[in-house]
């Protein structure tokens, strides 16, 4: 069985147990949660989002990119991430 884990909670203790890679840095704006974090596998830096604790199971390369999406994600329009990178020039960072 794997140790390791995408549940925020236990990521604020125990950042080591991260599934995509090591945790740099931990970002809280409001409801919104961003994980910095090395790529295990990839050799890049990633910020995965959350929303009220929650995972989105979604990794952007740009903290830009991961608001944009955390914004569009509680809105319920993902779509509408992708739609704002384009206008705002950040199409590659989502």
């Amino acid at each position: 069985m794997s140790n390791t884990t995408t549940d925020l909670k236990i990521l604020r203790k125990e950042p080591q147990r991260f599934t995509w890679g090591k945790i740099d840095e931990i970002i809280d704006v409001g409801e919104y949660t961003i994980v910095k974090y090395a790529s295990d596998t990839l050799k890049e830096t990633f910020f995965s989002v959350y929303v009220n604790g929650k995972s989105t199971s979604t990794s952007t390369r740009s903290l830009d990119g991961a608001l944009l999406y955390a914004i569009a994600h509680r809105a319920n329009a993902p779509h509408l991430a992708e739609a704002l990178g384009r206008i705002v020039n950040l199409k590659d960072d989502l």
